[in-house]
């Protein structure tokens, strides 16, 4: 299924848009997850301040951890986990927690 064909199951607002164009900016928000995306835009750093400035209390980040742009063609970019904290300026770490079956560290952080 898919969120037009059970609304009420997504209490939340989606919005589609291309996290590469460079003018686009996130709405203002109490809350931002950001699932495996990192890896795949042109800026990584920049998406992450545009998060960072929109968002009110928290972001819950995941990205691998170990290479995978030599395996994966949609991957732009690898990350280790002492690295994408720094991507965030100004939030802090709350918790960290390894997705081995992703390949992947999930990040919350905070004001």
């Amino acid at each position: 299924f898919t969120v037009d064909e059970v609304p009420h199951l997504f209490p939340g607002t989606f919005h589609s848009c291309d996290l590469n164009d460079i003018m686009w900016h996130p709405d203002p928000c109490d809350v931002t997850t950001c699932f495996e995306t990192l890896e795949h835009v042109e800026d990584p750093a920049l998406l992450a301040v545009k998060i960072t400035i929109t968002t009110k209390r928290a972001v819950f980040v995941s990205t691998p951890t170990v290479p995978t742009k030599q395996g994966n063609q949609y991957h732009l970019h690898d990350f280790t986990v002492d690295e994408v904290p720094h991507l965030f300026p100004r939030l802090k770490v709350v918790d960290c927690w390894a997705q081995p079956e992703e390949l992947s560290h999930v990040w919350h952080l905070e004001w």
